[in-house]
């Protein structure tokens, strides 16, 4: 049986049939959540790999950082930089993917069309990070950029 009182994570554990200690179930719960939770990451959940879910649970499981990170998302949110962004005058790479459902597709065209030296490039069949997902593509598009900017094209004075 599982329960959840008031909205609370106090979940109650009846398996006596099964004699599994409720610490054990706990873990194999906590594991599946995060696993469940990093797949949504990827367009592709096979992207997922135990090694990294299995970094993503110790992380979670280290209180000092889980704080760090809750912190930062908090800062992320009341510091809106919407209204700053368009004072960034360097070049910009903005790698997206097409099917990320943290930060949709509709915000990295808002953040091309505020920052003014922007390039932003979308790739299909993938999800929030790129770099992760289609190391390959992301490093073609990185490489094309940096060598942009490495040999300008020429100008007409």
């Amino acid at each position: 049986m599982f329960s959840t009182e008031n909205g609370a994570n106090q979940a109650l554990f009846s398996i006596s049939a099964a004699k599994v200690r409720v610490g054990q179930l706990s873990a194999n719960l906590k594991c599946k959540i995060v696993r469940g939770k990093t797949e949504l990451t990827f367009y592709d959940p096979r992207t997922a790999t135990k090694d990294l879910v299995d970094e993503v649970y110790e992380l979670c499981n280290n209180r000092l950082k889980v704080i760090k990170i809750i912190s930062l998302a908090k800062s992320a949110i009341r510091n809106n930089l919407g209204e700053e962004i368009n004072q960034i005058t360097q070049p910009t790479l903005l790698i997206w993917g097409n099917n990320d459902t943290i930060t949709p597709p509709f915000v990295a065209k808002e953040f091309n069309k505020l920052i003014p030296n922007s390039e932003l490039y979308f790739i299909d069949k993938c999800g929030h990070a790129p770099m992760m997902e289609v190391p390959g593509e992301f490093n073609i598009l990185l490489e094309q950029f940096l060598t942009k900017l490495k040999h300008p094209a020429a100008t007409v004075a």
